[in-house]
C-alpha cells in the first residue's frame, strides 16, 4: 500500500483582519491519495492493484472500498461560548474489484459521494458544554454497487441522516 496524505490547518482571529470582535475562523483540510493497494492472492501469482476499487474483502471483510481520493474539509466559526462546525466529506468513484486485471471491465462500481455534517457547541459555563448536530445533513444514501444493497460499512454512511444532542461536564 502506498499513497500520500496532505493536511492543512489554519485559524485566524477575525479582529486581526479588521472585522472587530467577530470571533475566530478555522479551517482543516485532509486530502488523501491512494496510489497503490497491491495484493498477491497466491505465492506465484502476480500482485494486483486494488486502489480505486470496491468489493475486495481479502484483507478486511468490513472495509472493502479503497478510493484513490478522499477529502475531508471542516470549517469552524467561534464567537464567545458558541462554536459552529461544518464538515464536507467526499470519496472518489470506485470500480468493481473483479475488473482488476481484466481488459474489458463490465461490472458496476460506485459513483463518487459526498456528505455534509453540522455541529454546534455552546459553553454554558466553564465546566458544562452543550452539543447539538446533524450528520449526513442531506440524507445521502450509500451507493449500491453489486445489488442487494451491498456497500462498504467502513467508508459509507449507512445510517443516513441522524441527529444528536450531548452534554459534557468536567469535574
Amino acid at each position: 500500500m502506498s499513497g500520500i496524505d496532505f493536511q492543512f490547518d489554519y485559524g485566524i482571529k477575525l479582529a486581526d483582519v479588521g472585522l472587530g470582535n467577530a470571533g475566530d475562523l478555522g479551517v482543516n483540510i485532509v486530502l488523501s491519495y491512494l496510489d497503490k493497494y497491491k495484493i498477491q492472492n497466491l505465492a506465484d501469482a502476480p500482485f494486483l492493484d486494488y486502489a480505486g476499487t470496491i468489493g475486495n474483502a481479502q484483507i478486511d471483510p468490513g472495509a472493502t472500498a479503497f478510493p484513490r481520493w478522499k477529502l475531508n474539509l471542516s470549517t469552524t466559526y467561534k464567537i464567545g461560548p458558541v462554536e459552529l462546525t461544518g464538515t464536507y466529506r467526499w470519496y472518489d468513484s470506485l470500480s468493481h474489484y473483479s475488473d482488476v486485471g481484466v481488459s474489458n471491465p463490465s461490472r458496476p462500481g460506485s459513483a463518487a459521494i459526498d456528505y455534509v455534517d453540522l455541529v454546534g457547541r455552546v459553553g454554558i459555563n466553564d465546566r458544562l458544554q452543550l452539543r447539538v448536530g446533524v450528520q449526513n445533513l442531506f440524507d445521502t444514501q450509500p451507493p449500491k454497487w453489486v445489488g442487494f444493497g451491498a456497500t462498504d460499512l467502513g467508508l459509507y454512511d449507512i445510517l443516513q441522516r441522524r441527529f444528536f444532542v450531548g452534554l459534557r461536564q468536567r469535574f
